[in-house]
This record gives C-alpha cells, structure tokens and sequence, in this order.
C-alpha cells in the first residue's frame, strides 16, 4: 500500500442524503460568517429546561432562534451552541427567505460526509471515479465497439429503451462481483481537518455561447443550494494500492479454470458436462501508476472539453471566473510531477465525469438521440446542458493526488 495526500484545488462535497435545516439543526451568525451545527445539550443549558416550550415553539412558529437566544445570553457566539461550526466560503450567506404566508425560513444546507468527527472522501468514492475513468478507457480502445449495438446498453422497456450499464460491467469489468477486476484495487478513506459553507448554482446552456443562470424548464431564477465542502485549499492524507495477494490467487485460479475449459472442449459433444465459469482475467496494464494516469488524463480531457465550450461565451455575473479557474487548473496541472495527478470525484463534477464522456462518440446516432431524450425531453438544447458551480464561478471536485 502506497501513501497519498490529496490537495483541493476546489470546494469538494461528498454528501450524506442529509439536508440540515435551519433553525432546528444549524444556526447562522452573520458578524462572524459563520454556520453554526447546533449541539443540543449546549443550547438546553443556555435557555435552561424549563424554557423547552418556547424552544419548540420558536421552531413551530419559524421565529429566529438566534433573536431568542441572544435574549438569554447577549454575548452569544457560535461556539458557545456548536457542535461544530462551518466558515461561509461564498459571497452569500444564508439568510431568511420569505414563504407565501411571509414568515422567513432559513434554506437547508447539503451536509458534507464524516467520519470520526472528521470530513472525510470516502475511499469508495475515489474508487467510483477511478473505476469510470478505466472503464471509459476500455471503452474507447474496444476494437469490437461493443457500445456501438445498442442491445448491449439496456433493455426495450414498456414506454421506451431502458438504458443500464450492467451489460459493460460484465463485458469490461467482470461477469459478477467476484470476477470484478476493482475487487484488488484498495483505497481508503481521506480525512480532513476543515470544511466550509457555499452557494453553488447552476449553469444552462442554451446555444453554442448562450449561458444562463436560468431554469430552463420553467424559465425561472435557478434556485441555489448551500452545500457544506471540504475546503479550498485543504488536504487529507490516504492510502491506495493492488492487493497482491488476491492478484496472485486470482491469477492462479485463472490458469487452473482455462486448463478445466481446454479439458471440456475435448470432450464429445454428445457427452454433458457442467460448464467452467469464464475466468476472470486481470489485464497485463492492470498496475497502479497505468491506472492513476488513465484518471489524469480522463480528468485533464474533460476540463479541457469544458473549456473550450465556455471560451469565448459571455458568463453570468455569478459563474464570472469559471472559464479563468478551469484555465487555471489546466495551467497548474501541466507543473505536475511524474507522482502527481489531476482527478475529480463528488457532487458538481457533472454527467460527463460521472460517465466518462464516452457516449457521443462511441454509441450510435440513433442510440446516443435516444439516451439524450431519456434524461431531459428537450432536444433543442446542448447535452449536458447543466454544471454546478461555487457562486462566483469556481468549479467542484477538482483535486491535485499525490503519491508518497
């Protein structure tokens, strides 16, 4: 096992499924710009248990919990209530926002995943990543274009195609869980020390240089979400590798199966005989540093793709420096050493890194038209239309891997 450090170049949220709501699970102190995650037992000794009723009944009544305890300790700061406190890192902070009735209700914020107290990549998620880029990899070197028949991308279903990908899992990864080639890949978890509160919004496309922070089903304002990120700019320690051991095992048990096939085969065909499952074959390329470059590179292609669809666009006020910030992170990574690599994981990184941007040029037109249509109905637009973006441009998900 290897040691590694990542380093965010952008915010990085891997989330939980959590909203936490405000008023009843976090707290906002504007002179300090801060997010306050409420501890409760801390809050109890402030208004003291005999003030229960008006606690619930400020949550009830949506009435500002701050006001109130302010009332009850005027020099109230955050840590006094927190269970542990998340700095604003955009310019916008969560406020109060009016309802129908006219009563001000603080926005829910995407709760970052932990562990031990501590933000945390989970080693999964980076394995998620890894895995899409290998796959998008193998996709685009099949001589067979596999992807090119659109039987081996889902199913006729009742009303349209129904597309899955457990045909190419089978086909590049493995036939099932035990003939997965990531079962000897480990990577652990990666801990952090801080997180930070932002507002990210969306980004629509419209036309080749139309960009909108605009809804486009609704042609309303796009409603932004408050996400907890692991911050700009901090870094985790980790670890990664193959596991030897089963690599060895597997490659033995590999020639033994190819040997019980051979045996079959001279069989008469008249004679039954139980069939050997295929083996599962680990590719010659299959090695750490091969893999991690095919990450990079996949991550460097991506931004690169993006960049040059922004280039010359006139971005809203709110995604102003995005095509500056992806320049940025393309410049930077051309610095790299041989043991440092560009990758991306986590909320906002978007269809095409979730997916590996392999479809357009390597599914069919009829079948790539069809899977467009399947996840927005509107054909006019570009596909993907929409990213998420830090308010202010910055894009997510980014971060520089070290390899120790």
């Amino acid at each position: 096992m290897e040691q590694f450090t990542i380093e965010c170049l952008t915010p990085i949220h891997i989330g939980t499924g959590h909203m936490l709501g405000g008023n009843t699970e976090y707290i906002y102190f504007d002179e300090e710009r801060m997010v306050s995650v409420l501890d409760h037992e801390k809050v109890l000794s402030i208004i003291g248990e005999d003030q229960i009723t008006k606690w619930t009944d400020c949550i009830t009544n949506r009435e500002n919990m701050h006001d109130y305890l302010i009332k009850r300790k005027p020099d109230l700061i955050s840590k006094d209530i927190s269970l542990h406190e998340i700095p604003i890192g955009s310019s916008t902070a969560p406020s109060p926002q009016k309802t129908k009735e006219g009563l001000g209700v603080f926005p829910e914020i995407r709760q970052q995943f932990t562990s031990a107290g501590k933000p945390v990549i989970p080693g999964s998620s980076l394995k998620g990543s890894l895995r899409t880029a290998y796959l998008t990899g193998r996709i685009e070197k099949d001589p067979d274009n596999y992807v090119g028949f659109i039987n081996n991308l889902g199913r006729d279903g009742k009303k349209s195609f129904a597309f899955t990908d457990k045909f190419l899992q089978k086909n590049f990864l493995g036939a099932d869980a035990n003939r997965d080639l990531f079962r000897i890949v480990l990577i652990g978890d990666t801990a952090f020390d801080r997180t930070e509160c932002i507002r990210a919004v969306a980004l629509n496309q419209y036309g080749k240089s139309d960009f909108q922070m605009l809804d486009g089903n609704k042609g309303r304002r796009n409603v932004a979400q408050f996400v907890e990120c692991i911050a700009k700019g901090a870094k985790g320690k980790g670890r990664l590798g193959l596991n030897a051991t089963l690599k060895q095992r597997i490659q033995s048990h590999t020639k033994a199966q190819e040997a019980r096939q051979a045996k079959q085969r001279s069989y008469s065909d008249n004679r039954r005989k139980r069939k050997t499952p295929d083996p599962m074959k680990i590719p010659d390329q299959f090695e750490l540093k091969v893999l991690l470059k095919q990450w990079h590179n996949q991550t460097l292609d991506l931004l690169e793709d993006d960049l040059e669809r922004v280039f010359q666009a006139q971005l809203p006020h709110e995604a102003r420096s995005y095509s500056g910030d992806l320049e940025g992170i393309l410049d930077l990574s051309e610095s790299f050493s041989d043991n440092e690599y560009l990758i991306r994981v986590g909320y906002g990184s978007g269809f095409l890194s979730m997916t590996g941007a392999w479809q357009e040029n390597n599914m069919s037109t009829d079948a790539y038209d069809e899977l467009c249509y399947s996840l927005r109905a509107r054909t006019d637009l570009p596909f993907p239309r929409s990213r998420r973006l830090a308010e202010g441009g910055s894009p997510l998900g980014i971060a520089k891997m070290t390899i120790e």
